[in-house]
């Protein structure tokens, strides 16, 4: 396997389980980005296992059962609480519940924002430490993302791969994954991340100013004259990262797509007590409930199977009213709301008065109808797609907000892989007032359903900047305009927030300045 490394097609096929002897972490990752594939990365090295999750090709989460790598002493190593300080946080913790960066945050002892930085750097010093095990083993499993929504970080895979190459002790794995020395390579043209705020070493920086012309890597060693052992070394690392790229008639290499670091967890997750995370989620069930109970059959409204004996209905009718009787408890006299759950407890009774009269009726002999060939289930759901988008477009004219929202649950239900209706959802719980900040999860998922969508990236950079979120938002417009440069309204929010307009070449020259 290493002796192939570099030079893989981009779709060849990798091993699921090896030794991290004998493999380069790099070119495992490389395969896990270039074919935007979701899963996990588990590194074992003695009794110490870190994890690194992925979601189609983007670093979202690690974990690691070394206690150092744990968030509190991660804090502690950078400074930024002190131990009386975690200590109170961890009391805090316990006794409210939670995690102990919730914790941190209610404490008071740092914001949302440091958190998010923090912990995306407790993320890459996990991811990190993998490149310098010179021994061990790896396993990567292919399945859906199991991290929620809510834990997950996004950080760039290709920035990972720049520093954790920096960690590597094992240099003949390295000049193994390298290309032939008399290929030729030259600064990427498209970058798949932004570096202008990493720093650099003075020996990448050497090899960066020689491939500001095409040259090959043994004339980058010669230009160099570091020693050729660092000078490659640096040369892979800033390869894998995308800084560097190979060029010349027989190179097939599929430009890399855009990965930046564009967010840490959802804002809901820190934002507010349990109090009002639960009352959101109950305006939530009302809103949904409202809207697909008006059609529903009685069965489905009271949770029973067809045919149930007068025992189950009554039974039925009485644990869920009571259901409805808390929840609307909970909405502490939200008018609008209350409105709607006491339509929805008289859909039940009417569907309670239902069940019971047609227990008592005898059934009509059925006649038996032709049979008629079943319509294919695209098709039945492209045509209740077109139903829902229409009544939607119905609902916006009259100001029905909460009724739009209702609608497009359920287009995404229909079509959960589809990133448009998503991020539909996601703008139209933006701007209603309960909410707004449910509608980040929807904006998160859609990107992550269509990860090279700049309008989807400005959309949440815009959604962001409504909470007066800068460096997200920085961050989404950064991507929305590294994906398509000729995004005007993204360089025009970049410039409102970060007053600067200068080419992304520009900036690359000022490192060699």
């Amino acid at each position: 396997m290493p002796e192939l490394a570099g030079r893989w097609p981009t779709n060849a096929p990798m091993a699921n389980v090896g030794s991290l002897a004998r493999v380069a972490l790099p070119e495992i990752l490389k395969r896990v980005a270039l074919n935007e594939l979701s899963g996990s990365l588990e590194a074992s090295s003695g009794k110490t296992v870190r994890t690194i999750y992925f979601d189609r090709g983007f670093v979202v989460f690690t974990a690691s059962t070394a206690k150092t790598d744990r968030l509190g002493q991660c804090l502690l190593e950078a400074g930024k609480v002190t131990e009386h300080e975690l200590e109170l946080a961890s009391r805090l913790m316990g006794t409210r519940g939670g995690r102990i960066g919730q914790a941190i945050v209610a404490a008071g002892l740092l914001t949302e924002d440091e958190l998010g930085l923090e912990l995306a750097g407790q993320a890459r010093r996990i991811a990190t430490s993998i490149y310098a095990l010179s021994k061990g083993m790896y396993r990567f499993e292919q399945q859906e993302c199991p991290i929620p929504m809510e834990l997950r970080l996004s950080l760039s895979l290709y920035r990972l791969q720049l520093e954790g190459i920096r960690k590597m002790t094992n240099g003949k794995l390295v000049v193994e994954s390298l290309p032939p020395l008399h290929e030729v390579v030259r600064m990427s043209k498209c970058p798949p991340f932004s570096f202008e705020d990493v720093s650099f070493p003075p020996i990448e920086l050497l090899v960066m100013e020689a491939a500001q012309k095409e040259r090959e890597l043994r004339a980058i060693v010669r230009r160099v004259g570091r020693g050729p052992d660092d000078t490659l070394c640096a040369a892979y690392g800033l390869l894998s990262a995308g800084i560097l790229e190979r060029v010349g008639p027989d190179q097939s290499e599929i430009p890399l797509k855009v990965q930046e670091e564009t967010g840490t967890f959802l804002l809901s997750t820190l934002g507010g007590g349990d109090d009002d995370t639960e009352a959101e989620n109950v305006r939530q069930e009302v809103l949904l409930e409202f809207e697909s109970s008006e059609h529903a059959s009685a069965e489905k409204l009271l949770n029973v199977e067809a045919g149930a004996s007068e025992e189950e209905v009554r039974r039925a009718f009485a644990e869920r009213s009571a259901e409805w009787d808390q929840k609307q408890r909970e909405l502490d006299n939200e008018s609008t709301l209350c409105m709607k759950v006491d339509e929805i407890k008289r859909r039940l009774d009417a569907a309670k008065a239902a069940m019971l009269a047609a227990e008592t009726t005898t059934p009509p002999l059925e006649t038996p109808e032709p049979e008629t060939p079943p319509v294919p289930a695209t098709s039945t759901t492209s045509a209740e797609i077109k139903r829902l988008m229409r009544e939607i477009k119905l609902r916006k004219m009259v100001n029905d907000d909460e009724g739009v929202i209702s609608l497009l649950y359920e287009v995404v239900a229909l079509e959960p892989e589809n990133a448009k209706y998503e991020a539909l959802l996601a703008q139209a719980m933006a701007s209603h007032d309960v909410l707004k900040k449910k509608a980040e999860r929807h904006f998160r998922r859609a990107v992550s359903l269509d990860p090279q969508n700049a309008q989807l990236h400005y959309f949440l950079g815009r959604y962001y900047q409504s909470f007066d979120m800068k460096s997200r938002a920085l961050a989404e417009f950064k991507t929305a305009l590294r994906i398509d440069p000729k995004f005007t309204k993204a360089r025009s929010a970049l410039v409102e927030l970060k007053g600067d307009d200068s080419s992304l070449q520009d900036r690359l020259k000022g490192l060699f300045d």
